[in-house]
């Protein structure tokens, strides 16, 4: 692992084992600066084993930035950058980072569905589980409603309808339990992890 920006001397060099690279590299690149993601997506173009190129992909989609995830939503149709069947994955990956990120990859997917839907939407590409994971990610009833606007006016989804039942099947549970628990779970995390 390098040591670049960690405040370790030059050339220096710390052992990880290997199951724990992936966590490695998620936690550097959650608050990285743009210089130190620009490096893991340098590691992730030149990676030949496709575990720590599993890893790598998963670490570029962690961070909080949101002009970079906006550049990695880009570079998914982009083949050169990032591999047709890799962009599905990566997309997922990007959506269960925050609440920002989710929504930056349904707006993103929303404004570049014709790109989307003629790559993956018709064949058995994984396209209705992405569906499914990013609109289950929701919590906000305005944000169903723009899916469910989005979603009414396309006749021609074919197998994709299913994923996108049970997106907002997750959505509804989701918002169901929030409604129900967030005060008393709010009051638990606050009582026993606020910082001072």
């Amino acid at each position: 692992v390098s040591t670049q920006s960690t405040g370790l001397p030059n050339n220096s060099t710390i052992q990880v084992a290997a199951n724990l690279y992936e966590y490695v590299y998620q936690t550097v690149a959650l608050n990285c600066t743009e210089e130190v993601w620009d490096s893991l997506f340098e590691e992730y173009s030149k990676e030949q084993l496709q575990s720590k190129q599993r890893y790598l992909m998963k670490a570029l989609a962690s961070t909080f930035d949101l002009d970079i995830i906006n550049r990695l939503l880009k570079y998914t149709m982009d083949e050169k950058k990032i591999r047709q069947q890799d962009a599905r994955i990566l997309l997922m990956h990007i959506s269960m980072g925050s609440y920002d990120a989710n929504v930056a990859t349904w707006t993103f997917l929303r404004e570049n569905w014709e790109f989307f839907y003629s790559a993956y939407g018709h064949s058995n590409s994984g396209f209705d589980v992405l569906l499914e994971s990013v609109i289950g990610q929701f919590y906000k009833e305005e944000d169903i409603v723009e899916i469910k606007k989005f979603f009414g006016n396309k006749s021609d989804l074919g197998s994709l309808e299913r994923g996108v039942k049970k997106g907002l099947e997750a959505s509804a549970h989701r918002m169901a339990w929030l409604k129900e628990h967030k005060e008393r779970a709010g009051g638990w995390l606050l009582a026993n992890y606020a910082r001072d």
